[in-house]
């Protein structure tokens, strides 16, 4: 991958990036707070642009030695950005009635949320018990669970800490349903030849990391 594929799958996805030979912006409009991949000084770059009350001040949040590795960071943090404005946000807002979010948020709203969803049972597992690719719920008390992402080999790639309850089943929802859409992506990407495998257990892991 490179910044020009980069800019292609995006674009094509109604997300409006700037690019040019040797960066990619966030195209938000003037005074916007915004993300930026570039390259400067022999390394790629990912930098947070902050204009409130700092008349555009840089931040560099990532360095990365290749453009490869740069540009598949910038496009995991965009469409994990845009999941959620186009599907996790709103399905948070459609589905009140079942507390999504909320610290009503209980076991038997979370299996509601997910057959509403209609995401097949090989992304996830309820009760504890490993399977590769899945996010595992963990029960550690009556009150608390944790959250795990279980890829190859059954490798825990990613974990949270332990919750109270209604937080990791939120944690839950939000992950099976980031999963269920980036496996689909993952899948159009090799099925039309712009990339040859599937994904790595580290981008996978990345893509689920909550500073992406």
């Amino acid at each position: 991958m490179n910044i020009t594929l980069i800019h292609r799958l995006l674009t094509g996805k109604n997300i409006k990036i700037i690019a040019t030979d040797t960066s990619l912006q966030e195209d938000l409009g003037p005074w916007e707070n915004h993300y930026k991949l570039r390259f400067k000084d022999g390394k790629w770059e990912f930098v947070f642009v902050q204009w409130e009350k700092s008349d555009g001040r840089e931040k560099v949040l990532k360095y990365f030695d290749n453009e490869e590795t740069a540009s598949k960071f910038f496009y995991l943090y965009q469409l994990k950005k845009h999941y959620f404005y186009q599907y996790i946000r709103p399905f948070t807002q459609r589905n009140e009635d079942i507390n999504v979010g909320t610290r009503q948020f209980n076991f038997e709203n979370l299996k509601e949320a997910l057959e509403r969803l209609d995401i097949p049972g090989d992304y996830y597992s309820l009760h504890g018990e490993l399977k590769k690719h899945s996010i595992v719920l963990e029960k550690i008390n009556e009150r608390e669970s944790k959250v795990k992402i279980i890829w190859d080999n059954n490798e825990v790639i990613r974990e949270t800490l332990i919750l109270e309850n209604w937080e990791a089943y939120d944690e839950f929802y939000k992950m099976t349903y980031y999963i269920h859409l980036l496996s689909h992506e993952c899948q159009r990407l090799i099925e039309e030849k712009i990339i040859h495998k599937r994904f790595t257990n580290e981008e996978y892991s990345i893509f689920l990391s909550p500073g992406v």
